[in-house]
């Protein structure tokens, strides 16, 4: 998920990929076509995650099913269920270099 400069992505916490970016990472990054730096730095703390998966489930709300998140009928997330998927997952944020 994109916000501005920010890239927002979810991983299960027992995959071993995101741990590369403990401390920051610069990596590179292929967003609309087009080669871009970013810095990469992973969220672990279940508060971290759940707040990140917040903003990432409340801009993808059809994801919330995937990540076992209950939706009420006006859309609203059951915070919950957003602290229960935050302790099987990691957030890890790319932070987009103005340099192209």
């Amino acid at each position: 998920m994109r916000q501005g400069d920010t890239l927002l992505v979810t991983s299960q916490r027992e995959r071993v990929w995101w741990r590369n970016f403990r401390g920051g990472a610069v990596v590179s990054v292929r967003l609309a076509g087009a080669e871009r730096e970013a810095f990469a730095e992973v969220v672990e703390e279940d508060a971290g995650v759940a707040a990140g998966l917040a903003v990432y489930l409340g801009a993808n709300p059809q994801a919330a099913k995937f990540f076992g998140v209950p939706v009420d009928e006006a859309g609203k997330l059951d915070p919950e269920g957003v602290a229960r998927a935050a302790t099987e997952r990691v957030i890890v944020k790319l932070k987009l270099s103005s340099r192209q």
